[in-house]
């Protein structure tokens, strides 16, 4: 009697394909699965269209590696169990690429801070200065802080 061989699959077929809706939850599968490459060709390349189940349609941008529908084609399929057609269209614009909305909020938040009245009183105060950079902070995870203890009472 030969064992039958084991599900390998690390995400049940049925919730990875119910769970892919957007284009978001694409590239959280893809960085889950910590696929590096394939994250920033996406993120790169891909401009989304739509996402239904089993089907994604997108654009791609010029520069973007042949193989680039196929290998992810390949890895959507062997991370959800079933087959996922990649929809390469060329009728429309598509959205923007996580890349082009990532520069753009940068220009958008440097374009901000440019107007913001207390960096222009210092861009008067200090001639020929320039923001080189602008990086968002992160905030500090919450740390609980433990109670004071209690006084004893000095009656």
């Amino acid at each position: 009697m030969t064992a039958a061989a084991p599900n390998l699959r690390t995400v049940p077929a049925g919730e990875a394909q119910a769970a892919l809706q957007s284009f978001d939850q694409i590239l959280s599968l893809i960085a889950a699965k910590r696929d590096p490459v394939l994250t920033l060709d996406v993120q790169r390349f891909v401009r989304p269209v739509e996402v239904k189940p089993g089907v994604f349609s997108f654009t791609l941008v010029q520069g973007a590696p042949a193989n680039l529908p196929h290998r992810l084609s390949a890895k959507l399929k062997e991370w959800t169990g079933r087959p996922w057609m990649m929809d390469v269209r060329t009728d429309v614009a598509g959205e923007e690429t996580v890349h082009e909305r990532e520069r753009r909020e940068a220009a958008e938040a440097q374009a901000a801070l440019e107007r913001d009245p207390f960096v222009l009183a210092l861009k008067s105060a200090f001639p020929g200065a320039e923001i080189v950079g602008v990086r968002k902070l992160t905030p500090p995870p919450a740390t609980e802080v433990p109670p004071a203890p209690d006084e004893p009472d000095e009656d």
